[in-house]
């Protein structure tokens, strides 16, 4: 079973080696710029559908493109600049998309303000 974790990128480039398992993919959600290198970056706003900065279609490109190599690891460690809203939907988007339910709803009732336009455009038109 996949382990999520959902946090600010600053908590996760501070716990880092206690965080990580044996296999492990980090995913940052932010315009910001950090030292610390996540296997996938994508730079959107945590805004809503219809305004500048929503997650663009080559996001959803990135995010689904990675779902063969997501299946396969430990960990999926998710993280946006203050890890309440992108990050929580765009963790529950791969839980959805890989199928894993419980944990897509664990999330989701977690985080009360994940952003649901995102995590619905990740999500719309997977196949």
């Amino acid at each position: 079973m996949i382990k999520y974790i959902v946090k600010p990128i600053n908590d996760i480039a501070e716990n880092y080696d206690k965080l990580k398992e044996n296999k492990t993919v980090t995913i940052f959600i932010t315009t910001n710029k950090y030292r610390f290198l996540p296997t996938l970056r994508l730079g959107f706003d945590d805004v809503y559908k219809g305004e500048k900065g929503f997650i663009e279609d080559y996001h959803i490109k990135c995010i689904k493109s990675m779902i063969p190599i997501l299946k396969f690891q430990d960990t999926i460690i998710v993280g946006c600049d203050v890890g309440i809203s992108r990050s929580p939907a765009v963790a529950s988007a791969i839980a959805h998309l890989l199928k894993d339910y419980s944990n897509r709803d664990k999330i989701q009732s977690m985080y009360k303000f994940y952003n649901r336009d995102i995590y619905n455009a990740i999500i719309g038109d997977y196949k």
